[in-house]
């Protein structure tokens, strides 16, 4: 084989930038797990970009606005469907007030999540009831 590239290199005539193209391609052949090498452009144009993108947060830094809470609240009241147990007449779930204050925990009682939790679902067991 060595031969036959001999005589073929001998017979062909290639240019030196022909020579530079088919080594790139012969390397890039050889060694197809490494990428290619990026631009340096890309990275002078994404440099500039996050620059500029600093400059304008540091000139325009608005206060957090909180969301209006009114924004999560459902226009209409849920309605549950009906089911063989259930009264005739459609359930809608009561919405509690905000002016009720929050109930002290007893000192007896235990204050961990699961508890709440727990007592949250009796209570609105008792107001479907």
């Amino acid at each position: 084989m060595l031969f036959v590239l001999d005589v073929g290199i001998r017979r062909i005539q290639l240019d030196q930038e022909e020579w530079i193209k088919a080594t790139a391609t012969l390397r890039r052949w050889i060694l197809f797990w490494r990428p290619p090498p990026r631009p340096v452009e890309a990275d002078e144009s994404l440099g500039a970009l996050l620059a500029r993108r600093e400059q304008v947060r540091a000139k325009q830094t608005a206060p957090a606005t909180q969301p209006n809470p009114e924004l999560f609240r459902p226009q209409t009241p849920a309605v549950l469907l009906q089911t063989e147990k259930a009264p005739s007449a459609p359930i809608t779930p009561a919405i509690p007030a905000q002016s009720e204050p929050a109930k002290p925990a007893k000192p007896g009682e235990p204050t961990s999540t699961t508890s709440r939790l727990l007592e949250a679902k009796r209570r609105a067991r008792k107001k479907i009831d």
